[in-house]
């Protein structure tokens, strides 16, 4: 591939491709020595993850570095929190090579079922095994580790919102009044929560670029996306799902209490998770909903958040494609099928 379409592949976040039809040695070669020029400094750090195309992409990323005069320090099969802590114990810039959750057409096979666990069907194996072993608590992955979801003894799922809700009471025990980012499509559990605890709930736009220049502008200790993202100040502001499990481990030890028990404070509303629409002009769809929901409280942070007493939503365009993402909550399981089936009317009639 000797002419790539940049726009393509550079994305809000990272750079995206399949293999080879987006991305390809050639490309990953030129990545490596443009990144290795911008930072300006003798090393980086290089690690991958286990789709089939890493190998040679890494390859190709190190002989574009080392060509301009700049060392590569090889990580190997590495998760991503593991590259972020890394980059910041060493204080170098570092790349990571990998898919994450993308389907296998990405940088790979999956015998079993796709490396989503945000996708219900991807947790089936995983509640089954909890209830064979009568386990206390599941643990799910994404292909590259940053991510987590856990479900309980009951192999009920935990949202992203509960699990930061539960990570933050933990810390703000170890950092009384301390600052908490959540993201905007956070259940409204998370700031409720943080403010009990004695902490100052921070809102801010989805994405991992955004919550850690938040983190950063504001000291925040902590913050947590309904992704299932967790943001550590102690971790370099860095995303670890590792370690938002070993402190929701933490709190399921200490509580003495079935999973299901600890969590149930929190379980006060519910979610339509994240609906994805196509549509031809996500802006234009946007300002349509906004004066069908001129009557409630309304912000553009990120895409369009409407606020009722009793629910909410938020409709905001995807960074990579044509569609409107939507999330909804409410504080019955009826309001919420009654306002989901309203908002995707707007959206997509």
């Amino acid at each position: 591939m000797t002419d790539p379409d940049l726009d393509r592949i550079f994305k809000a976040y990272d750079v995206r491709g399949v293999v080879p039809d987006d991305l390809d040695a050639n490309i990953a070669r030129r990545i490596g020595a443009a990144f290795a020029v911008w930072t300006k400094l003798p090393a980086i750090l290089l690690g991958r993850d286990s789709r089939i195309s890493s190998p040679e992409l890494a390859a190709a990323i190190t002989e574009g570095a080392t060509s301009v005069g700049v060392d590569v320090v090889d990580l190997g099969l590495a998760s991503t929190d593991l590259v972020y802590f890394a980059s910041g114990s060493l204080d170098l810039p570092a790349v990571m090579l990998t898919a994450s959750h993308n389907p296998k057409n990405y940088d790979g096979t999956f015998p079993n079922h796709p490396a989503d666990p945000l996708d219900p069907e991807n947790q089936k194996d995983l509640k089954a095994t909890v209830l064979e072993h009568d386990a206390d608590v599941g643990l799910a992955f994404d292909g590259d580790a940053d991510r987590v979801f856990l479900v309980d003894e009951k192999a009920e799922d935990v949202s992203g919102s509960l699990l930061t809700a539960l990570v933050a009471r933990a810390m703000l025990r170890q950092e009384p009044g301390a600052k908490i980012v959540h993201n905007l499509i956070c259940s409204w559990i998370v700031p409720e929560s943080i403010r009990a605890e004695g902490g100052v709930p921070i809102r801010t736009r989805v994405g991992h670029s955004f919550i850690k220049q938040v983190m950063a502008e504001t000291g925040a200790i902590f913050g947590g996306e309904h992704s299932g993202h967790y943001y550590f100040r102690k971790n370099y502001r860095a995303d670890s799902g590792l370690i938002a499990a070993v402190v929701a481990l933490g709190e399921l030890s200490s509580a003495d209490a079935p999973l299901s028990d600890v969590l149930a404070p929190f379980r006060k509303y519910f979610d339509s998770g994240e609906i994805n629409s196509p549509v031809d002009d996500p802006l234009a769809r946007i300002e349509r909903i906004a004066v069908a929901l001129a009557d409630g409280r309304q912000d553009r942070l990120d895409g369009l958040t409407v606020e009722y007493p009793d629910w909410w939503c938020n409709v905001r365009p995807s960074n990579t494609e044509p569609l409107l993402r939507l999330n909804v909550e409410a504080t019955t399981a009826e309001l919420l099928a009654r306002k989901t089936a309203t908002m995707l009317d707007l959206i997509r009639s």
